[in-house]
């Protein structure tokens, strides 16, 4: 009796993990197929506040990310918690994620980066690894994020196999952007015809250890230009007033 009890529970425990895979599989495919990928190549700028808060709970908003889509390219600057969330559910198109910038370190803009990461990496099966922009510093944060979500990686490949998780673009790769001039906007991304530069703002204390002069903080504002004329953004992370900034000589 106990015997037939115990195969009993354990079919149903089998029946349920196999219902459960098959609708996380089910809401795959529909996040897939209802996804925005049209923006890529519509041949229009687009901005979208994927989220507009703070480092404090609120009921209303994520925290901060912004996501830029123009020329086939897909940018998300910064990655506040909850960005990877907010991004399917605006049915962004995740899977085609081209790189991250990171403005700087602050938990509030970095918190998402690991599930940014995973999301992408498995909605659009990407076989190389994200780039992950910003200032010196960046190389810890990636490497942190990588370490952490190694494991689940790993998982995520057993389980799906490489053709929907390829172990090469599991891990995200730093890309750390240096300034030349702290007079001058530094152009540090240039492809399809999306630009995007980088210039100096003053985020104290959120700066790298630096005699810079006003405790200046390398803090990423995106500009972008595009093929089509009086098509740009400007997109700050946080920074105080300043006189003469470098994006008036841009």
């Amino acid at each position: 009796m106990k015997k037939g009890i115990f195969l009993f529970m354990l079919l149903v425990m089998v029946l349920a993990l196999i219902s459960c895979e098959r609708m996380l599989e089910t809401g795959l495919k529909k996040q897939l197929s209802q996804s925005r990928a049209d923006m890529l190549t519509d041949g229009n700028l687009h901005v979208v506040l994927v989220g507009s808060g703070g480092p404090f709970p609120n009921t209303e908003r994520v925290s901060v990310s912004t996501a830029v889509i123009a020329g086939g390219e897909f940018i998300l600057v910064d990655t506040g918690p909850g960005t990877a969330r907010n991004a399917l559910l605006q049915n962004l198109p995740l899977g085609g994620l081209s790189a991250v910038f990171l403005t700087h370190f602050h938990s509030d803009h970095i918190a998402d980066l690991g599930e940014v990461n995973m999301f992408s990496w498995v909605q659009g099966n990407r076989g190389k690894r994200l780039e992950v922009f910003g200032p010196k510093g960046v190389e810890k944060v990636v490497k942190g994020y990588a370490l952490a979500y190694e494991l689940d990686s790993q998982y995520r490949t057993a389980h799906h196999g490489e053709d929907v998780a390829p172990t090469e673009g599991a891990k995200p790769v730093s890309k750390i952007i240096t300034i030349l001039n702290p007079e001058q906007a530094q152009l540090f991304f240039d492809r399809n015809g999306l630009k995007a530069y980088a210039f100096q703002v003053n985020h104290f204390p959120a700066n790298p250890p630096t005699p810079w002069p006003n405790m200046l903080t390398m803090q990423i504002s995106l500009f972008v230009t595009l093929w089509m004329p009086k098509q740009s953004i400007w997109q700050a992370g946080s920074l105080r007033k300043t006189t003469s900034p470098p994006w008036q000589k841009l």
